[in-house]
């Protein structure tokens, strides 16, 4: 057992993820980082794929596990390196009333947990070794047993995120909080469309918003010139 691995999770028609697995693939090669796409949602909703990592990839002990909707930037730095044996996420700073309404309807399920809002992680950048299986396990167990999305507030739906939360939470496990750069959410919201701010300001853009096909593509065309 050894070796890196950077993960893409892309299930059913993702026309959008082809920009992101151009960006990844690019980089891990530059790096000699081994490079795997999640296309099979292993009976489970697509989102809880990424937790499949590590039955999925038995000869890899460190992961670094993205998104369809995120694109890392040429030079970007390995940012895996200086999470040593943490859990690595970015804070996530995008819709804090979502936030809040979603934990708070999970709440039943994790009785004893308190996760603060402001500590709450995104999932769609994620480094894990192998001393996070039981994270891994405990959000995968969850989902098998609520097959279901939970819903809330503005008929709103919850995955694996606030999952991963309580999860991390519950456990007691060390999360290294990584740089906002390496998981930039909401790009239009933070006002970092214009001009294409985000490329010069972030390393890992990722396009949660609603016109993530159109965006990414857009955003190729402009910086497609620094990948092979």
């Amino acid at each position: 057992m050894g070796g890196r691995a950077v993960c893409m999770v892309a299930v059913g028609d993702l026309p959008y993820a082809e920009y992101g697995i151009r960006t990844w693939r690019d980089w891990c090669t530059r790096r000699s980082i081994s490079f795997h796409l999640i296309d099979h949602d292993g009976g489970l909703h697509p989102t809880f794929s990424k937790y499949r990592v590590f039955e999925l990839f038995p000869d890899v002990d460190r992961f670094t596990v993205v998104d369809a909707d995120t694109m890392v930037r040429w030079d970007c730095p390995d940012f895996a390196e200086g999470v040593g044996t943490s859990f690595g996420a970015c804070v996530d700073l995008g819709h804090v009333g979502w936030i809040v309404q979603s934990l708070q309807a999970h709440e039943p399920f994790f009785p004893c947990v308190n996760v603060p809002w402001w500590d709450y992680v995104n999932s769609g950048v994620l480094v894990m070794s192998r001393a996070h299986q039981r994270v891994a396990e405990g959000v995968l167990t969850w989902a098998r047993e609520h097959p279901e999305p939970i819903r809330f507030g503005n008929n709103w739906r919850s995955y694996d995120q606030t999952v991963l939360n309580y999860v991390l939470r519950e456990l007691g496990t060390l999360v290294h909080y990584l740089p906002l750069d390496f998981n930039l959410t909401k790009i239009r919201q933070r006002g970092l469309w214009e001009e294409r701010r985000y490329v010069d300001v972030a390393h890992v853009w990722h396009f949660n918003e609603n016109r993530k096909e159109s965006d990414m593509a857009e955003t190729w065309e402009v910086v497609r010139r620094h990948y092979s």
